[in-house]
């Protein structure tokens, strides 16, 4: 499964909005629908700052 779609799941599953993932990485909200699109991929810091907020390992988002 495609990043962004495991980024999305994860972030569902845990009643996060989009706002919500995005203010707390310090990204826009229009960043996380890219990402969870498929339209860009998060670079491996932001990735970890994901993984963290969603309460995973980097590794669980690929």
């Amino acid at each position: 499964m495609p990043t962004g779609k495991i980024i999305k799941q994860k972030r569902e599953e845990m009643g996060i909005t989009q706002e919500d993932l995005a203010l707390a990485c310090g990204i826009s909200q229009g960043y996380v629908t890219a990402i969870e699109c498929g339209r860009k991929n998060p670079p491996l810091p932001l990735a970890k700052q994901i993984a963290d907020v969603l309460g995973c390992k980097v590794d669980d988002l690929c």
